[in-house]
């Protein structure tokens, strides 16, 4: 597998379940349509990181080839939870789990 640059930048990821959730709370709680509010699992990972994730969780053994001709694009995209700290109250499913769950929903289609 051929992966573009580095690798390790880094990325916030949530799950879909959770992001569902939280929008839900947002629609409940959060009413000023003039400062939008961010949703962020806060599980930041560097795209390498991420890449052997996935390879372990499918069970690929071959190697992943970074391509370091690529651009890495922007280092950090960290996303400011302030506001959403004071309107949701979730509890965000670890990342390993939300994506053996989304490997194993794709592996059944």
């Amino acid at each position: 597998v051929k992966c573009w640059g580095s690798g390790q930048p880094l990325r916030e990821l949530i799950y879909c379940k959770d992001a569902g959730e939280c929008i839900v709370q947002c629609l409940e709680k959060y009413d000023d349509s003039l400062n939008p509010i961010n949703i962020t699992s806060n599980q930041e990972i560097s795209i390498k990181e991420l890449a052997e994730l996935i390879a372990e969780l499918v069970g690929y053994e071959g190697e992943i080839i970074w391509d370091v001709s690529k651009g890495d694009g922007q280092m950090r995209k960290k996303l400011d939870d302030t506001r959403m700290k004071q309107y949701i109250k979730h509890r965000f499913t670890p990342l390993r789990s939300a994506l053996q769950e989304t490997i194993t929903w794709y592996q059944k289609l």
